[in-house]
């Protein structure tokens, strides 16, 4: 574990960007963007003389912009972490989109992290902040995501405790209450029918299993109920052949969250998200609860 040295000149220090923001965005620019908060990030260990982890690649499914979102949102909540961590307040999750995720929202929601990123490196002694790091033209949306993975290595690297059930339970909610705007907007009514009897003992690997299922179900749906054909419809990620962590379970949701926000705007639902705070003391049969939930919606849709 690191130390922390805190000065009472750190807030007169110049940290310097050589990102500029524009209005628009391809999969390039948002790249550009994070592999610059990579960079960034090594300074920290550098500063606290520790190594900067070797990052893994994932074996990656296809990805949308909606998909690399997630990841982004994902990054930026760790941020928030990292910084409760070292005695700053966390920052407000900005507002999700309500159209169709474009690379220019997930760039903007990267530059928001890295914001929040910023303001630790004076509590490292960091006095300047300037990296270059070259554009990869062709770039694509499933190459920022493999970007925002390492990034999200980098910042659990730094010391923030791994993800935890209450972690995933906080977004399978996200899920539910979006599985119902989907349900109202496309059958008029909200949901009446009876719900699934809470789980017990279930295992991480039994949600990674309930989610595949969900996901497997919403890829049929797209390909065969009227006006629910997502851009590019929906790939689903690898089976995952390891032990199933609660970290692979949360990647899993946000594949699904992606998959029904997007459904949700063809459908014209309530786009509105506001993510809960963070729960305490759940289960991975509490988790089981919502994503079965959440199946049961989608199965109930005509």
């Amino acid at each position: 574990m690191r130390t922390l040295f805190v000065s009472i000149f750190a807030a007169g220090l110049m940290i310097f960007s050589p990102v500029v923001k524009a209005q628009s965005a391809k999969p390039a620019d948002v790249l550009l963007v994070v592999d610059t908060v990579k960079e960034e990030l090594k300074l920290l260990f550098k500063a606290s003389l520790m190594t900067a982890p070797s990052l893994k690649r994932l074996e990656l499914n296809p990805k949308r912009p909606r998909h690399v979102y997630q990841k982004a949102r994902e990054v930026f909540l760790k941020v928030q972490v990292l910084r409760r961590l070292n005695g700053l307040d966390e920052m407000r999750l900005p507002e999700a989109p309500t159209s169709e995720v474009t690379p220019a929202n997930v760039r903007d929601l990267v530059y928001a992290s890295r914001d929040g990123l910023q303001e630790l490196y004076p509590l490292y002694w960091i006095a300047e902040v300037s990296v270059e790091v070259p554009k990869k033209n062709n770039a694509s949306p499933t190459d920022v995501y493999q970007g925002l993975q390492g990034v999200s290595q980098l910042v659990d690297a730094l010391g923030i405790p791994p993800v935890v059930p209450n972690d995933v339970y906080r977004i399978a909610q996200v899920i539910e209450q979006d599985m119902g705007k989907l349900y109202a907007a496309r059958m008029g009514q909200a949901y009446s029918g009876s719900l699934p009897e809470p789980a017990s003992g279930k295992s991480p690997k039994d949600v990674y299993e309930a989610e595949m299922a969900f996901l497997a179900d919403l890829k049929a749906f797209t390909e065969s109920a009227e006006n629910a054909a997502i851009p590019a419809g929906i790939s689903i990620p690898p089976q995952f052949e390891g032990r199933i962590t609660p970290g692979r379970v949360l990647e899993i949701a946000n594949s699904v969250l992606a998959e029904v926000g997007s459904l949700k705007v063809l459908a014209g639902a309530d786009m509105r998200q506001e993510l809960p705070e963070p729960p305490a003391g759940r289960t991975p049969s509490n988790v089981y609860d919502r994503i079965v939930t959440a199946h049961q919606l989608l199965r109930a849709l005509k």
